[in-house]
């Protein structure tokens, strides 16, 4: 049960740090969004794409149908 859900986690996270290196490199291009306090002392506005965004979607449809499947058996 915990190799699922572990495993999960990791390769989730792996997609997410995969696709902030290629956001930051200016391989897949993303919108600037600008938080409260964007601009003080130099700071850029945070670079997002919309793949982060079906990767938040995912993420807790996985870990539901994942709940549902273990604890069903």
């Amino acid at each position: 049960i915990t190799i699922v859900n572990l495993s999960t986690f990791i390769l989730l996270n792996v997609l997410n740090v995969i696709f902030v290196l290629l956001i930051n490199n200016n391989i897949i291009s993303g919108f600037s969004y600008y938080l409260p306090g964007t601009g003080l002392e130099n700071s850029l506005p945070l670079k997002i794409t919309i793949l982060s965004f079906i990767i938040i979607c995912i993420s807790p449809i996985v870990a539901s149908l994942l709940l549902f499947v273990i604890y069903k058996l």
